[in-house]
């Protein structure tokens, strides 16, 4: 008779799977990074001024084209970066957390780590 046996770690109390929490970061650095450079009009007040200084409307069409395309490749860019930026905190936050508290077995060191992301999720 065969027997399978998991090797499957059991989570520590008071901890966070630092995959999922990483995955969950990335997505929330996704959205705040488009978002917030969505919110950014101040590009677009350019292409305005210019809109209304030609009377030619192929003119007007291509200047509306190319600052559509580099606003959708700026907030792209926001969403890539800011998924990146927030995706690896979490990871690295998250996993010295796990380390530690595999490593040392201190509930006190994870509390205080969460109050640090707590500090510095309000300072964003």
């Amino acid at each position: 008779m065969e027997s399978s046996v998991t090797n499957k770690s059991q989570k520590m109390a008071g901890t966070v799977h630092w995959g999922t929490a990483t995955v969950i970061g990335v997505f929330a650095g996704m959205f705040y990074g488009g978002s917030k450079e969505a919110a950014a009009s101040s590009k677009d007040a350019e292409v305005m001024l210019k809109l209304g200084s030609t009377p030619d409307k192929r003119e007007q069409y291509r200047l509306m084209r190319d600052a559509m395309e580099k606003r959708f490749i700026r907030v792209t860019r926001g969403s890539i970066v800011g998924g990146i930026r927030l995706g690896m905190f979490t990871a690295a936050f998250y996993g010295l957390q796990y380390l530690f508290a595999e490593k040392l077995e201190c509930m006190m060191f994870i509390m205080l780590l969460q109050l640090v992301l707590l500090q510095l999720q309000h300072l964003v």
